[in-house]
């Protein structure tokens, strides 16, 4: 969309701009010649002097259904957008569903002095008016597009043609075949790539045997929608956000990536290395992300470690095999800059053995140890399953700490103790003011007392009230852990495991009684949805039929609660982790 079309575009959403209203009773012309004059003339529209791409229709104010006020949205907000009932108001708890970005590409060459527009059934697409059909930009390579913001859950019928100005419809090209047919649905942009066979070409649609039954086929759809959606609410639905929850996160899509492997950085951190910056390697991935409509991009661990991230040694710092807390802070606000959120990892849990605290204990011993108490110690062996020799004397002494589900390398916190408790709130209040971040996932929600997470929840939302806190839940009903006064979400490891494996055992029983399952246990929330993460195998791995990776995602953003994406997911990336595979 050019930059004049733009500009025109927002003037109508401003109400401002135009003078001239003209009523619309000009007969229609649709493709195979035929008349109609279906649109109440009475229908008062607000055009610019020149009927540039019929965006003008944005400013349409006929009551419909909706009983929405248009003035009043008008003085209240300060734009409306009533065609096709998209008048609105912010009133209350009401929420909207959102316009979908629609881009519109076609391939097409053309004569000099001709150019390729867009037309269609909706008042949008100018009900099949060719004076009102909506330009597209040129592109290299003969490519046309245009983007509109169109309503949600509509059905849109159209078709492309090629015209010699903007004046009479015998100059116009018709594209051979049946009308294209789109339904848009609640994501935040949809990318629709035709192409245009011309007349006599063997692929072109219109020699197809099944051209007449095709056509047939999008009329009568059409024709069905139109008789069964027209009282359908069109404008806001009564979603109800969960009180716990931050509104932004309810359209949230997001977008997970493990930065070490998704980067490139080395499996081992030596802690003498220089800082390398490859979180700069993001910027290589913006456009791509908002291609794929993510709005909120979620990262593994960054903090300071020795290998993969969950055994910390400073949670101030951040790994130097990915840059410094400067790089971060700009990433974050570039981010915020293309409308993204940012969510981190936060490992609060356990940490790694060289962390300042667990080395001081190792070095000097728990009794002479301030920093004793931070970590669960025993002096048998029997009474944890980690242990570790004193640097003290001829070593021959140690004490035992309880580690990770066994792994010795990542001692537990004590997180009874004030001092510890104080330490992670500090970090997370760090990130959330000083850097910049949305919320955090949070690691082994599952492992650790619900009454820590309320007051976890209480220094965060003091530090940033609409952040997002979502807890890592496995098993058991994620309400002890998520609710108004502790988490705001939760990994959803239950339905996950229901979407690949309903489709591997072709048992779709499995899917609906987690999907019941959700209703009923967690309608009080958003839970975080997924297919994969760093911590299982790929779904293009662990589906038996590849194909049916298309058919889970599918099912994922279908499903109620916040999707998320694994990196590389959605281009079919194999690997599992189980079997050696990285992140």
């Amino acid at each position: 969309m050019s930059l004049s079309t733009r500009n025109i575009f927002r003037a109508c959403l401003s109400g401002g701009g135009f003078d001239h209203s003209v009523h619309h009773n000009a007969s229609k012309l649709q493709p195979g010649g035929a008349q109609t004059n279906d649109v109440n003339s009475a229908q008062l529209v607000s055009r610019p002097l020149r009927s540039v791409a019929g965006f003008a229709r944005y400013c349409w104010a006929p009551s419909l259904s909706t009983g929405v006020d248009r003035q009043a949205s008008s003085s209240r907000h300060g734009r409306s957008r009533s065609s096709m009932g998209l008048c609105y108001t912010l009133e209350g708890e009401t929420v909207l569903d959102p316009l979908v970005a629609v881009k519109f590409k076609v391939q097409r060459t053309v004569s000099f002095g001709q150019h390729v527009a867009l037309v269609g059934k909706s008042n949008l697409l100018g009900k099949w008016n060719l004076e009102d059909a909506i330009p597209m930009e040129w592109e290299e390579g003969d490519n046309w597009t245009v983007e509109l913001d169109m309503p949600s859950w509509e059905m849109v019928e159209y078709k492309y043609i090629v015209r010699s100005g903007f004046g009479s419809p015998k100059d116009v090209t018709w594209q051979p075949g049946p009308n294209n047919l789109l339904n848009t649905n609640r994501h935040t942009l949809v990318t629709v790539e035709d192409t245009w066979e011309e007349e006599g070409s063997r692929h072109c649609r219109a020699r197809s045997p099944y051209c007449q039954e095709a056509a047939a086929a999008v009329a009568a759809a059409s024709e069905a929608f139109d008789s069964k959606a027209p009282l359908r609410p069109r404008v806001a639905t009564e979603r109800s956000i969960p009180p716990s929850m931050p509104p932004w996160s309810v359209d949230a899509v997001m977008y997970q990536i493990f930065p070490l492997g998704f980067l490139g950085a080395p499996c081992e951190n030596d802690l003498n290395g220089p800082i390398v910056p490859r979180l700069a390697q993001l910027r290589n991935y913006y456009s791509y992300l908002q291609d794929l409509g993510v709005n909120c991009l979620y990262f593994g661990p960054i903090f300071e470690s020795v290998s993969h991230g969950y055994d910390t040694i400073n949670h101030f710092k951040i790994d130097r095999r990915l840059g410094d807390m400067d790089l971060l802070k700009q990433i974050v606000s570039e981010l915020h800059a293309l409308g993204m959120r940012v969510v981190l990892d936060g490992v609060f849990n356990h940490t790694g053995l060289k962390h300042h605290a667990f080395d001081h204990v190792v070095t000097n011993g728990p009794a002479e140890s301030p920093y004793a108490g931070w970590y669960r110690i025993g002096a048998r062996k029997t009474d944890h399953k980690g242990w570790v020799a004193t640097k003290q004397g001829d070593g021959s002494s140690g004490f035992a700490y309880d580690c990770w589900e066994g792994h010795s390398n990542m001692p537990c916190f004590d997180l009874s103790n004030p001092e510890v408790r104080q330490l992670i709130f500090s970090v997370a209040k760090f990130y959330l003011e000083e850097v910049g971040i949305d919320g955090w996932r949070l690691d082994v929600a599952h492992q650790i007392d619900p009454t820590f997470w309320a007051e976890f929840r209480a220094e965060c939302k003091a530090a940033k009230p609409d952040c997002l806190l979502v807890g890592e839940l496995m098993h058991g009903n994620y309400t002890t852990w998520v609710g108004p006064n502790h988490l705001d979400s939760a990994t959803n490891f239950q339905l996950s495991h229901a979407l690949w494996s309903s489709l591997n055992h072709c048992n779709m029983n499995e899917l609906a009684e987690a999907i019941l399952r959700d209703d009923v246990l967690y309608s009080s929330f958003h839970p975080m949805n997924f297919l994969g993460n760093h911590d299982t195998p790929r779904i293009a791995s662990r589906l038996q039929n590849p194909i049916h990776t298309h058919l889970a995602t599918v099912l994922l953003f279908a499903s109620r609660g916040m999707p998320a994406l694994y990196y590389g997911d959605e281009l079919g990336m194999v690997g599992n982790k189980m079997a050696g595979a990285g992140w």
